[in-house]
């Protein structure tokens, strides 16, 4: 539930702050970002130096972010917030397809007829869309 509600957050204070420009809410999210690991890091006290064989895939994890975001404005900015915060909450079927691809990771019956129930809600939110 806090998930769900966050991103609906997100998406909607994004769309108020991004009429016109796509650049500048991509810095202040990303600064809302690392002001927020900042304090969870000093609130935990957790250790946070990645080692050195990760941070290429830590920096391609953040481009491919920083992409996803500009997506999702430029798809708020020339279409319905209503279509654009349903299908980018459904990152997470990409997650699990790449779970499934890369990880060899089973594929469960109930992920199975989520990722399909997802997908038919897209195609009718597509056909809807076009009428």
């Amino acid at each position: 539930m806090l998930s769900g509600t966050t991103f609906g957050l997100y998406e909607i204070t994004v769309v108020q702050i991004s009429q016109d420009a796509v650049l500048g809410p991509l810095v202040v999210i990303r600064a809302t970002e690392a002001a927020l690991v900042a304090i969870v890091i000093a609130a935990t006290r957790a250790v946070w130096r990645p080692t050195r064989s990760l941070v290429p895939a830590i920096a391609a994890v953040g481009v491919i972010e920083m992409a996803a975001n500009g997506v999702f404005l430029v798809a708020v900015q020339t279409g319905s917030l209503a279509v654009a915060s349903i299908v980018s909450g459904l990152y997470p079927v990409v997650t699990i397809l790449l779970a499934v691809a890369l990880l060899r990771e089973h594929l469960g019956r109930l992920h199975g007829v989520g990722i399909s129930l997802a997908t038919l809600a897209i195609v009718l939110i597509g056909i809807g869309s076009a009428e």
